[in-house]
């Protein structure tokens, strides 16, 4: 399965895989490679049902990989 990355999270407070359109919401976002641990991170700050803002991040490693040079959702 490929897709883009706003078809894997939906803005609740928290990152959730399967979902879509985190970024309609989402401010602060970027991409970082944390070389301590050679992982791929994509952070935001999240608003929550409450209106809340919090920063969260996910680590893209767990679910998406590189096969041929193409992003695939695990």
């Amino acid at each position: 399965m490929t897709g883009q990355l706003t078809d894997c999270w939906t803005l609740t407070g928290s990152f959730s895989w399967g979902e879509r359109d985190f970024s309609n919401s989402a401010s602060n976002i970027w991409l970082q490679f944390d070389e301590a641990t050679n992982l791929p991170i994509l952070r935001a700050t999240l608003t929550t049902s409450n209106g809340e803002e919090v920063a969260r991040d996910v680590n893209l490693a767990e679910r998406i990989t590189n096969k041929n040079g193409c992003f695939e959702l695990q």
